[in-house]
């Protein structure tokens, strides 16, 4: 089950929002690259549920993604709200 939050901080004196994402570990212990990648859209796929549920009428922000404790980058909210 994926577990995804999200908090207002303060990045470089600008507020933004960072949305953390938490996988089951075996995700990244997965030999089959299929299921690898089956895992990694899934993942993506509830990122981007959640933050048309939560953010739907946020306009122009940018987000910080953090995916297990990783890093993974900013990314324009807008991309994470257009259909795919």
């Amino acid at each position: 089950m994926i577990q995804i939050t999200h908090r207002y901080e303060m990045r470089d004196g600008i507020p933004q929002i960072v949305i953390y994402a938490y996988t089951p570990v075996e995700y990244e212990f997965a030999v089959d690259f299929d299921t690898i990648r089956k895992n990694a859209v899934n993942t993506v796929g509830k990122i981007r549920e959640y933050v048309q549920n939560k953010f739907a009428n946020v306009n122009n922000s940018t987000v910080m993604l953090i995916v297990n404790g990783i890093v993974i980058g900013s990314v324009a909210l807008t991309n994470l709200l257009a259909p795919k």
